[in-house]
């Protein structure tokens, strides 16, 4: 009995010592008490051995952002000393934290639970020093006007100015462009109206253009600084203030190197950067006032280009008869600097041009174009109205020239065609064989007493045509299976719209659309909407509204290819009159348009219900 309570006493105290050796403990360490504006501390809290806990919460700080950088890691140990194993597992939260603005700031108090106990993380002071060194690195945009026209594109530049990091260990002493461009964190910094520029450096590891130009030194002493040169093209799509004041750079600016490890296949360290600061630069704000183009003067053939073009044209057939279609191509060339934006670009008003109405018929729809580089070619058919025309008169493609700040116009050349009034078919041109005049055919013979002459027998012309059945007698036998067969398909109609409330959207689709355009009024903003709600509502498509992009390509997915090209050109337009504000209202021919358009979709666009 002492014996076997020895060896209880013995294990007890083998299991409390085991116990507390493996009790959870919670752990936290924060990478440093002093950083930069732009660069983030990491606070790090870790648990250890714990078998339950709550995850941290983070109160808010001032003056802070406080941020968790993803889901916790986890690590597991395992170790055998003396033939025993212990094992150990690690779970470690991260926070960036970072400051708007330099200054002294408090990482508040932190209360965390584990295994039911509480612990607690004292309040913390940090010091955050401001990243900007104009003595380092300097942004501006160049270039920029501060008055724009509404639809030109204007090209601004942002230059980077960083002074090339000098070391003795670096060949020629001086840290190359390509090295100290590499240093430049893309992710962290903000490229506002330059971002698809930078993306497209990354994407293709170029470097952008870089000179050498000449800053004043701290020692008035002037020094040679590499200056990179990044250009945008900026094409407000409306008018007003556009303000680029969100472009802040971020470089870890170098402050030593050193040599790497070597290896068996890389005898020989390679120099390595073992130590930075970030660096942040911002270019002063700028606001560009953009413009409507002006009302005074302006042409009823304009249709919003702005930049200076030409144009011409080109007729197929030019030998027709009167209310045959001539194809027209129409073809713009963009002559601006720096180009316009061709996408955006509307076809010729041809329905308002009073020497070409006066003599063909022009439909009033206008056409969706095609884009190769700098030209866009619309096509449109005219029919001629007489056999007297001769010429397709000169059509101009109106433009508003931001150069000289007034409406001009491109002229096509005119256009030499045969119109003929009327045309003589042959039989030959039906495929009938025309009569062989020696061909011999039976005498006909003059019978006098008119049609009775024709009748011999006299029952005959006393007889008593034959009745048709009555039509109630119809009505009784082939109503009944109508009108059954009708009240199936109505209740089986009914079911599948229960079933899918999507087909009865797409069933009204076209009666809600010229509703919609007829509520809408004159605002361009509204018909657009009620274009596009037309393609959710037919297609079975989400109620949450579809962009112009989005409502095109549906359509095209759903095989209404020139259907889609009409409704892109016209919502294209409604985008740009929306933009331009009350100028830019619809007036009753534009309405009139687009109701038509609204009726050729609901008669065309069949429903495909999801």
């Amino acid at each position: 009995m002492q014996l076997t309570s020895r060896h209880i006493t013995a294990l007890v105290l083998t299991l409390l010592l085991s116990s507390s050796m493996l009790a959870g403990t919670v752990k936290t360490g924060l990478s440093s008490r002093v950083g930069w504006v732009g660069s983030p501390l990491t606070l790090s809290i870790v648990f250890e051995d714990v078998q339950s806990h709550e995850p941290p919460v983070i109160p808010d700080a001032a003056g802070l952002t406080i941020t968790s950088t993803g889901p916790p890691s986890q690590f597991s140990q395992q170790q055998f000393i003396n033939g025993q194993g212990t094992s150990s597992t690690t779970l470690t939260y991260e926070y960036a934290i970072s400051a708007s603005k330099a200054g002294t700031w408090e990482i508040p108090k932190i209360n965390i639970e584990a295994d039911g106990k509480q612990y607690h993380i004292e309040a913390t002071t940090v010091l955050f020093h401001t990243s900007d060194d104009t003595d380092l690195m300097q942004a501006e945009i160049l270039h920029l006007p501060d008055q724009i026209w509404l639809g030109q594109s204007t090209r601004a530049v942002l230059r980077i100015s960083i002074k090339p990091f000098s070391s003795p260990q670096l060949r020629g002493d001086t840290m190359s462009t390509t090295d100290l461009w590499r240093q430049i964190a893309p992710s962290q910094s903000n490229w506002g109206l330059f971002f698809d520029a930078v993306e497209n450096l990354y994407e293709q590891g170029r470097t952008p253009p870089v000179r050498i130009v000449e800053h004043d030194g701290t020692d008035g002493q002037t020094e040679r600084w590499y200056a990179y040169e990044i250009t945008a093209d900026l094409t407000p799509d409306r008018a007003g203030p556009v303000e680029l004041s969100d472009i802040r750079l971020l470089i870890d600016y170098p402050q030593k190197i050193g040599r790497g490890r070597t290896s068996l296949f890389n005898p020989i360290a390679s120099l390595t950067i073992t130590s930075t600061r970030p660096v942040t630069a911002s270019p002063d704000a700028r606001t560009v006032d953009v413009q409507p183009p002006p009302t005074t003067d302006r042409p009823a053939m304009w249709s919003g280009a702005v930049g200076r073009f030409e144009f011409d044209v080109t007729a197929s057939p030019t030998s027709v008869v009167v209310g045959e279609p001539i194809t027209l191509r129409m073809r713009i060339t963009d002559l601006s600097h720096p180009p316009a934006d061709l996408d955006l670009l509307q076809s010729p008003q041809l329905d308002k041009d009073a020497s070409l109405t006066s003599q063909f018929r022009v439909p009033e729809e206008r056409p969706g174009g095609i884009v190769n580089g700098k030209t866009k070619t619309f096509t449109q058919t005219i029919r001629p109205t007489s056999g007297d025309i001769t010429t397709i008169p000169p059509i101009p493609f109106v433009y508003f020239d931001p150069t000289i700040e007034s409406y001009e116009s491109a002229y096509s050349r005119p256009i030499t065609i045969e119109v003929e009034s009327s045309r003589t078919v042959s039989t030959h041109d039906l495929g009938v064989a025309a009569p062989n005049p020696s061909s011999t055919a039976p005498a006909v013979t003059a019978v006098t007493g008119g049609l009775l002459a024709n009748y011999t027998n006299p029952t005959l012309l006393l007889a008593r045509s034959s009745q048709p059945v009555e039509w109630w007698l119809m009505l009784v036998f082939i109503g009944p299976p109508v009108l059954y067969l009708g009240l199936i398909a109505s209740q089986r109609r009914m079911q599948r719209d229960h079933g899918n409330p999507n087909r009865v959207r797409a069933r009204k689709a076209g009666v809600t659309l010229l509703r919609r355009l007829t509520e809408a009024g004159e605002s361009p903003d509204s018909v657009a909407v009620a274009l596009r709600n037309f393609v959710a509502d037919r297609l079975g498509l989400p109620k949450a509204g579809l962009t112009r992009v989005e409502a095109v390509a549906s359509l095209r997915d759903a095989g209404h290819a020139a259907q889609a090209d009409e409704l892109d050109t016209q919502l294209a337009s409604l985008e740009q009159r929306a933009y331009a504000g009350s100028a830019g209202r619809l007036d009753a021919s534009d309405l009139a348009a687009i109701v038509k358009l609204g009726q050729r979709l609901a008669d065309t666009v069949k429903g495909r219900a999801r």
